[in-house]
């Protein structure tokens, strides 16, 4: 399984109040950077969720990792995650952006944390598109 999650030395910053860092997943030869919230989970809640959710595919049909999540209480609800859905030996990876309503629906005024956000996965839309957009896709073999 060719899939990581790590943080991006000295990228920490503060805007108003917003305290991020970048982070970065690799999934086989394509990577992408995210940027970070800390002001909802801490960096040692990111590290654990990513340890713990690339342990938990190896043994569950779904999982996920966390790039970023933002409290609906403290500002706009916003979750950016990759979720992974395993088909026998392979891994389908997807990343969605969730925000605002969509948020709200999916959350509610639950606690999202480490230890529940699997709680959230939903089934793979296997449309390929939600809300009009197509959904990008990755695959990774277990």
């Amino acid at each position: 399984m060719n899939i990581t999650m790590q943080i991006i030395p000295n990228s920490y910053e503060t805007d108003d109040g917003f305290y991020y860092c970048l982070n970065r997943i690799t999934i086989n030869d394509f990577w992408d950077d995210n940027v970070m919230a800390l002001n909802y989970w801490t960096e040692a809640d990111y590290q654990r969720q990513w340890l713990e959710g690339l342990e938990r595919i190896k043994t569950h049909d779904t999982s996920c990792l966390v790039a970023s999540i933002q409290s609906p209480v403290k500002s706009q609800p916003l979750l950016n995650w990759w979720v992974l859905f395993k088909i026998k030996d392979r891994i389908i990876i997807n990343n969605l952006l969730t925000m605002d309503k969509s948020y709200m629906k999916l959350v509610g005024d639950r606690d999202f944390s480490p230890d529940n956000c699997y709680d959230f996965i939903r089934p793979r839309d296997t449309s390929k598109t939600i809300k009009g957009y197509q959904v990008s896709e990755w695959f990774v073999e277990l």
